[in-house]
């Protein structure tokens, strides 16, 4: 099994190369201070958000809008698209319960309780939400039926892109990265559809456990090969390495009585603390996406990979 964490670096405003200047300061960092890493073989990511649409007379009670993501991503599969219905969650009852009673006619909250706010979140959801996969063949084909035919449904609103992205594996991490491109002009988001404009780049942290079932139940035996001692400057989360940090054959052992997934968010956010330490983005906000912690296995951890990138992905409303 593994575990990850995501994290959306905006390109600063008024800047026409910022994305990329980020992406490689990145790489440079990873290689630079990891100089044992492996480079492994790139991948490719498509993404198309289709935003439900309105009622043709809204009203301050209208139900906030659903998201349908189309996700192409080849470190899942290399042959299916993920199909995904988000709902947005409705307000809290708690947050309902102490509004005053004219709060609801004003346009101002209305706005901010359908906007998808920037601030770290998890991609676990309690609404009813759906996720299906179809050929890569028919992601085409489906999108456009989705935009035409059903056009009273849904409508489009942005297709994203990224080409050659990078993976590096570190011990028991992998650190994939991509700068990601935009284009607005219709459905189609085939390569000839992508402009130049960038708004970010992605940076996906991931520990393994190649020995443990998905479910993190520790029936899974403990591989003791491949004993390098491998352990990160900034910790990884609080091993009983030098340091506080834990070596990847610690970590393994771990693995074997059962992973404990908060400890799993805390080590693969101490190495993306490791690599962005000493880099400037300028004055955007870092947006974190983190893996839901729900059981489910192989296709589960599928799903909750779906969800997390489709959430960090949501760059429009």
């Amino acid at each position: 099994m593994k575990y990850s964490g995501l994290w959306f670096v905006p390109s600063p405003p008024n800047t026409n190369d910022g994305s990329t200047r980020a992406y490689n300061a990145l790489i440079t960092s990873i290689e630079s201070r990891f100089p044992s890493a492996a480079r492994l073989s790139p991948w490719s990511l498509t993404h198309r958000l289709l935003r439900s649409t309105p009622p043709p007379q809204s009203t301050p009670t209208a139900p906030p809008p659903s998201y349908h993501h189309i996700l192409q991503f080849t470190l899942l599969s290399q042959s299916r698209t993920y199909c995904y219905i988000q709902p947005v969650p409705p307000p809290t009852s708690t947050s309902t319960s102490q509004a005053p009673p004219t709060s609801a006619i004003k346009p101002e909250p209305l706005s901010r309780a359908s906007t998808p706010q920037p601030h770290p979140s998890s991609s676990n959801t309690n609404t009813a939400s759906s996720i299906i996969s179809i050929p890569t063949s028919q992601s085409d084909p489906h999108t456009a039926f989705l935009c035409t035919q059903l056009s009273p449904l849904w409508s489009f609103r942005q297709a994203l892109q990224i080409a050659g992205g990078v993976t590096y594996a570190i011990g028991p991490y992998h650190i994939s990265l991509g700068e990601v491109r935009m284009s607005r002009s219709g459905a189609q988001a085939g390569a000839g559809a992508m402009n130049t404009s960038s708004p970010g780049v992605v940076v996906a942290v991931s520990i393994l456990y190649p020995d443990v079932k998905a479910e993190g139940d520790g029936d899974g035996e403990v591989d003791s090969d491949d004993e390098e001692g491998f352990s990160f400057r900034g910790g990884g989360g609080g091993g009983s390495g030098e340091n506080g940090t834990q070596t990847q054959s610690q970590t393994k052992r771990s693995a074997g009585a059962g992973v404990d997934l908060g400890v799993a968010e805390q080590r693969v956010r101490a190495v993306w603390e490791d690599v962005r330490a000493g880099l400037e983005f300028g004055k955007v906000e870092v947006r974190e996406v983190m893996m839901g912690k729900e059981k489910g296995g192989d296709e589960g951890e599928a799903e909750k990979t779906v969800r997390m990138w489709c959430e960090v992905l949501r760059l429009r409303a």
